[in-house]
């Protein structure tokens, strides 16, 4: 959610409400960032890594970075994601899809940056 999307839900639905953004997909059925009721709500961030997620980011020389604008990438599996698409019996269109830019990391897509408070702006 943008700030001024949380300043509304703040003041027109409900001034003390934990308000949680998250990132995730179909695809790897689950989450990449998400809300946690122990962490402080900053408008415009999602809180925090999701649980059991390697999630990073990453900038175009594939180094991680924090405090910058860069790909997000999962680094480590997730028991939820795919193994290869159907009708791809050589796991082309797979690979192609997330494995094409940075070999063995899943990159999702989203242009994104790690806060150094371990928040993540999408």
């Amino acid at each position: 959610l943008l700030p001024s999307q949380f300043h509304w839900v703040y003041r027109a639905v409900k001034h003390d409400v934990l308000l949680s953004s998250i990132s995730g997909g179909t695809d790897i059925n689950g989450c990449f960032a998400a809300g946690c009721p122990l962490l402080p709500v900053r408008a415009g961030e999602l809180q925090c890594r999701a649980l059991a997620v390697k999630m990073e980011v990453w900038d175009e020389g594939g180094r991680s970075v924090v405090g910058s604008k860069g790909e997000l990438v999962c680094v480590a599996s997730i028991p939820s994601m795919p193994l290869y698409f159907l009708d791809d019996p050589h796991h082309r269109k797979y690979t192609q899809a997330y494995f094409d830019v940075y070999p063995g990391v899943w990159r999702h897509g989203d242009f994104a940056e790690l806060t150094p408070s371990g928040g993540l702006i999408i």
